[in-house]
C-alpha cells in the first residue's frame, strides 16, 4: 500500500503481483493433495479411470490385430481322420505383392491341394448307366501317351446326375445328355499324371 500511495508502483502492478500470489497458494495446495494422496494411496476413481484407459487401449490393439488378419490370405487347418495335419501343396498363385485384390474377391488368389494321391473324375454319359458297376476293372491313359495305362480304384460316386459340361469334340458325342459322376484313384508306374491333365478312361461294361 505504502508503493501505491507514493507512486513507486502502480495499481496495475500490485494487482498483478496479488494474482500471482493466490496462483502460487493455490498450486501449493494442490501439491499439498497430491502429497496426501500418495501417501494415502490410489484414490479409486483414478483406479476406474486407468483401467478404463487400459480396457480401451485393448480394445484398439484388439481392433488392428483384426484388421490386420482381414487382410491376409492364409491356408485353412485340415485333419485327416487319424487326427494327423494334412500339409497342402501350392497348385497355382494369381496373386502377388504389391497387386490389388478386391473384397470379396471374384478371383481364385491361390489353389492349394494335397497331391499325394492322384484323382481322376469320371463322366458317365446317361445311356451307359445301366451297364456300369463300380466293381468293374478301370484303367486311364494320358492324352498324348497312349503307351502308357494307369490302373485306376474306384473312390465314390456322385449320385447326382448333372448335365454333360466336359465336351471332346468328338462327331458323335452326345451334347445334350446329362452324365454320372464317378472319381479313381490314379495307380500305376511313374510318372504320375499332372494335376489338371485330361485322361481318357477304360470302364469293362457289364452285361444286363
Amino acid at each position: 500500500m505504502r508503493l501505491r500511495s507514493s507512486g513507486a508502483s502502480t495499481e496495475e502492478q500490485v494487482i498483478q503481483a496479488q494474482l500471482k500470489l493466490a496462483a502460487s497458494r493455490a498450486q501449493l495446495d494442490r501439491f499439498r493433495a497430491d502429497e496426501l494422496r500418495l501417501k494415502a494411496g490410489s484414490w479409486k476413481a483414478d483406479t476406474q479411470v486407468a483401467r478404463a484407459a487400459v480396457d480401451m487401449a485393448q480394445t484398439d490393439l484388439d481392433w488392428a490385430k483384426n484388421e490386420r488378419s482381414r487382410h491376409r490370405v492364409v491356408a485353412p487347418k485340415v485333419t485327416s481322420p487319424s487326427g494327423d495335419s494334412v500339409e497342402f501343396d501350392v497348385l497355382q498363385v494369381d496373386i502377388r505383392p504389391g497387386e490389388y485384390v478386391s473384397t470379396p474377391s471374384s478371383q481364385t488368389l491361390m489353389i492349394l491341394g494335397d497331391s499325394a494321391e492322384r484323382h481322376v473324375r469320371v463322366d458317365i454319359d446317361e445311356h451307359d448307366i445301366p451297364r456300369y458297376s463300380q466293381r468293374a476293372k478301370a484303367y486311364g491313359r494320358v492324352r498324348g501317351d497312349g503307351g502308357t495305362r494307369y490302373p485306376l480304384s474306384f473312390v465314390r460316386i456322385e449320385p447326382f446326375v448333372i448335365p454333360k459340361k466336359s465336351l471332346t469334340g468328338d462327331a458323335t458325342e452326345r451334347v445334350d445328355t446329362r452324365v454320372l459322376q464317378a472319381l479313381y484313384r490314379i495307380n500305376g508306374p511313374a510318372p504320375i499324371p499332372f494335376i489338371g491333365q485330361q485322361m481318357d478312361v477304360f470302364i469293362e461294361a457289364m452285361g444286363r
